[in-house]
């Protein structure tokens, strides 16, 4: 099973995805909501723990967890929109 992380507090996003590591799963991190969704776009993750920030939390050229997981449910509308097609 692939999963991503994204935490912005490297250190526990770190910690975290050892744990997962070493409980058998093949784990991605990421520490900034830009790089998750290069990340969602580039690869294709059985899950995603999203740190739950806020636009009120967040500098200007920062993406919110929202839109990550807008990202990520258009992305599986998607997927699903072209199964079966040729």
């Amino acid at each position: 099973m692939r999963l991503l992380i994204v935490e912005d507090e490297k250190q526990l996003c770190d910690t975290v995805a050892k744990s997962l590591y070493d409980a058998g799963y093949e784990v991605d991190t990421c520490y900034d909501g830009e790089t998750a969704l290069d990340c969602i776009l580039a690869e294709n993750y059985d899950l995603v723990v999203l740190d739950p920030v806020s636009y009120t939390h967040l500098r200007a050229h920062e993406t919110d967890s929202y839109l990550v997981c807008r990202l990520l449910l258009e992305k599986k509308k998607n997927k699903n929109s072209h199964k079966g097609n040729i």
